[in-house]
C-alpha cells in the first residue's frame, strides 16, 4: 500500500515540476535584454506593438527573428524613458544606446511624444553646441 502511495507522491511532484518549469519558461519568452538592463513587456507594451506599423502581437512576438525582437524590446524600452523624461539626446541618433523604429510606437498619442521628444533632443543638442568656445586650430 505505501509503494502506491509514494508513487503516487512522485508522479504529482515531477508534474508540479514540470509545471513550474513551463511557466518560468513562459515569463522568459517576454523578457528583454535591453541597455540599462532587462525588463518584461507588459500587455501596454503588446497593446502598443499590435496598433503600431508593425502590428506584433503578444502571439507573435516569440516567434520573430533576433534583429526584430532586438529592436523591438530597444523600442519599447526607449519609449519608457521618453515617459519618464530620460531619454538622453544622443539615443534619438543612429547608433544610440537603443536600434528603435517609429513602426514599434503605436500610432497617434505614442508616435506624437516621440516626434516632440526628438525635437526637445535637438533642441538640447543645439543649445550645448552653442556653449561651447570655438574650435581653435593649430597650422603649421
Amino acid at each position: 500500500m505505501k509503494q502506491h502511495y509514494v508513487g503516487l507522491l512522485l508522479l504529482l511532484g515531477l508534474l508540479a515540476a514540470g509545471e513550474t518549469r513551463n511557466a518560468v519558461a513562459q515569463d522568459q519568452k517576454f523578457t528583454c535584454q535591453a541597455y540599462g538592463g532587462s525588463f518584461v513587456l507588459d500587455g501596454l507594451d503588446f497593446k502598443a506593438l499590435a496598433e503600431s506599423d508593425s502590428k506584433i502581437t503578444r502571439e507573435k512576438f516569440g516567434s520573430l527573428d533576433a534583429n526584430t525582437r532586438k529592436q523591438a524590446c530597444d523600442s519599447r524600452k526607449f519609449w519608457r524613458l521618453i515617459q519618464a523624461g530620460k531619454a538622453d539626446p544622443c539615443d534619438f541618433l543612429v547608433g544610440g544606446h537603443y536600434h528603435w523604429l517609429p513602426d514599434m510606437f503605436a500610432s497617434g498619442d505614442e508616435q506624437s511624444k516621440l516626434i516632440d521628444a526628438q525635437l526637445d533632443a535637438m533642441n538640447k543638442r543645439e543649445a550645448s553646441a552653442q556653449k561651447l568656445p570655438p574650435l581653435k586650430y593649430k597650422t603649421r
